[in-house]
């Protein structure tokens, strides 16, 4: 049945557009495995469509990614070596996913750490660099890479951060690097900070020198252009969310970026990461930060924009519910009677789902409790009514 499945995907990958769907379509060919992999070959050695053998490459990492037989997996890896220098395939394509690849356990370290030395060759050569610093990102998740190896290729990193665009002269140059290499540079730092398998020293060079340019960039010292400013700190949000990341570095990330509270790109990434971190001491005063920053936000400007309101209240529901609410610098009483008083206002403009967040406040463990029997009292009726 799984090669039925496979072969038919495989031979449609042409037809159809995943659009949104590519992470999903990742994961299929992930479960796919083995069997996928002799008609994701043939796809390869076949067909012209330039589309369809990019997705082929990336679908055939995917599948080989999990292979108990080393032997299968060294057999995908020389397969898409070979393909290196063919006219009709996407070097950087190759390039990345061979890197992805190098996550795979049954790998031998011999092929990771010779693909590492090949890349490290080839860049400042070529117009494979941007696909380079991403492949180099993949690295993060190779468990037989050597840690003299790890510490080299973040340092790579930061040193290529720290290139100036002006070094390169020409404008269109000048151009590729806030456009293609800056942007792979942050994410493969993002992937380094919350890699298992760096120690507590590197990682913390990492968040250093991300918070030190993100100051620079949000006081107008370093122009990197609004695209590179939103990934940086939806990267340092995601970075906080990490549970590699110590409760002392996620407070210190969170509360740098809090001036961005309101931005789409943080709002998005924060509400997992404070959910995730409602149990957590050190993320309580931080949580009342954020919450008196966006009220006087709310305050000050009458309120959100209609595309960012529904995740602002959502996300201040979350904060209201944190168990350390407050830290011992703000009283969290105070604070989650403000809140409730917002999600209601957002009930009343018919902002959907802001029920379920105004329950989630109330499991918070510094939830006064006739706030708490208000709330639920306040939700009973709510929900009666809906059902009218």
């Amino acid at each position: 049945m799984k090669e039925q499945v496979a072969q038919r995907l495989v031979l449609d990958m042409g037809k159809w557009n995943t659009g949104g769907l590519e992470e999903y379509m990742e994961v299929v060919f992930e479960n796919l495995a083995e069997v996928a992999i002799p008609f994701l070959e043939e796809v390869l050695r076949t067909t012209l469509d330039e589309k369809v053998r990019n997705k082929a490459i990336r679908y055939l990492a995917r599948s080989a990614k999990n292979l108990e037989s080393s032997e299968k997996l060294q057999y995908v890896w020389e397969l898409l070596e070979s393909f290196w220098g063919k006219p009709y395939l996407s070097k950087e394509v190759l390039a990345v996913e061979m890197a992805y690849l190098t996550r795979a356990e049954k790998l031998p370290s011999s092929l990771v750490s010779s693909y590492w030395e090949t890349l490290k060759s080839l860049y400042g050569e070529s117009d494979l660099d941007p696909a380079i610093l991403k492949a180099l990102g993949h690295f993060s998740k190779a468990a037989c890479l050597g840690d003299e190896e790890r510490e080299e290729i973040v340092h790579f990193l930061l040193r290529e951060l720290d290139s100036s665009p002006e070094e390169l002269g020409e404008e269109e140059e000048e151009n590729e690097f806030f456009s293609y290499f800056l942007p792979a540079i942050l994410e493969s730092l993002k992937d380094w900070a919350i890699s298992p398998y760096i120690c507590s020293e590197l990682r913390y060079r990492i968040c250093q020198t991300l918070l030190e340019k993100w100051k620079l960039v949000k006081e107008w010292q370093l122009i990197w252009g609004p695209y590179n400013e939103a990934i940086l700190a939806q990267f340092l949000v995601e970075i906080a969310g990490s549970e590699m990341v110590e409760p002392f570095w996620k407070a210190k990330i969170l509360r740098e970026v809090k001036s961005h509270l309101d931005k789409m790109y943080v709002l998005k990434p924060l509400e997992t990461v404070m959910e995730k971190g409602r149990e957590i001491p050190e993320l309580g005063e931080v949580a009342a930060e954020m919450i008196r920053f966006l009220l006087r936000k709310k305050q000050r400007i009458g309120n959100f924009p209609e595309e960012v309101r529904p995740f602002v209240y959502r996300l201040l529901g979350i904060l209201a519910s944190h168990d350390y609410l407050g830290g011992e610098k703000f009283p969290a009483s105070s604070l989650q009677r403000l809140v409730y008083q917002t999600l209601l206002e957002g009930i009343g403009q018919h902002i959907v789902g802001l029920d379920n967040y105004l329950e989630k406040m109330t499991y918070s463990k510094r939830m006064p409790e006739d706030l708490r029997e208000k709330i639920l009292t306040r939700l009973k009726n709510l929900r009666a009514l809906r059902k009218v």
